[in-house]
């Protein structure tokens, strides 16, 4: 299979020849593994893991600063030290165009809003500053992979959850979220998109939400967090969801041996990977403090785990 095909059989619950295999690290990471495989570009990194997905170098008009080269607003303040994005948010500089990065906030824009009018009178960033057509050759050169696309920013990348729990109640999150959600998916669906969502934490309190929403992959599956367990989630909704991720970047990769790697990679792709629906990737970026020789026992691993035959 190609990993467009392979993708395809994930999501309609069907085991492909072996699962979808996806990547996400730190820079300081990603820099570590490039030394490690003896290779200097993303595509050569990407081959080298069995990479089957690609993430568009623009997909966050806050967060880091890979959206600039699409950007065609008014301009934006920054210096050596600061910047603000198009929402009016002030940001220490330090991820820069790194995709997966993310800059630390200094302040927002509605820090000091008292009333629905001031909320309303903000200048929010419109569409037409942003030329995405500036993103066809990328997508062009990518296209033996599954393209991730769409922005980061807004409502489709948040962390709902903690450790422990929800951060607020299922009920806030249906009041504020789950119409919006909703519109957003079905305007994906109706061109024939794969809406993957985010939240780190443990988010089994919606579910069922999201799932009603029209969401088709959840993403990063932060297992060690309490009620999401492997077993559980595939039991109660594997059905209807695509699981994206579950392998513990916070234990088990930093400091487990190669060989418990090896257990934990194969574990979790036999109980989410079971009939389908399952997208192999870690539970969140990749750290620097993880030894390369983790990494490159998990990606062996997924390589080589033939889905319906391996247990």
């Amino acid at each position: 299979m190609n990993p467009k095909e392979r993708f395809e059989s994930t999501c309609q619950h069907r085991n492909p020849d072996r699962f979808p295999i996806d990547y996400q690290a730190k820079r300081d990471a990603d820099q570590m593994l490039k030394m490690h495989f003896g290779v200097s570009t993303e595509r050569e990194l990407l081959d080298e893991l069995g990479c089957d997905l690609y993430y568009l170098s623009a997909r966050d008009i806050s967060q880091n600063e890979a959206f600039l080269p699409i950007y065609r607003g008014p301009k934006l303040p920054v210096n050596e030290n600061e910047r603000t994005c198009p929402f009016g948010i002030r940001y220490q500089r330090s991820a820069y165009d790194w995709k997966f990065g993310a800059d630390e906030v200094l302040a927002g824009p509605l820090e000091t809003a008292e009333t629905p009018q001031e909320v309303l009178k903000h200048p929010w960033p419109k569409p037409e500053w942003f030329d995405v057509e500036a993103l066809i050759p990328e997508c062009e050169e990518n296209a033996g992979r599954v393209i991730v696309s769409g922005f980061w920013t807004a409502i489709f990348g948040n962390d709902f959850g903690s450790q422990n729990g929800l951060l607020f109640s299922r009920g806030m999150w249906r009041e504020f979220y789950f119409e919006n959600y909703k519109k957003l998916i079905g305007l994906a669906h109706r061109y024939g998109l794969k809406v993957m969502v985010h939240s780190c934490g443990s988010v089994r309190g919606i579910m069922k939400d999201l799932i009603e929403a029209g969401v088709d992959i959840l993403d990063p599956v932060q297992t060690t967090a309490d009620e999401m367990e492997p077993e559980g989630l595939k039991r109660v909704f594997g059905v209807d969801l695509v699981f994206h991720g579950a392998v513990d970047t916070q234990g088990v990769l930093p400091r487990a041996s190669q060989e418990g790697v090896v257990c934990h990679v194969r574990e979790v792709m036999r109980v989410l990977g079971r009939d389908g629906g399952y997208i192999f990737a870690p539970c969140n970026a990749i750290q620097a403090d993880t030894p390369p020789e983790n990494v490159e026992a998990m990606y062996r691993t997924a390589r080589e785990y033939r889905t319906g035959i391996d247990s």
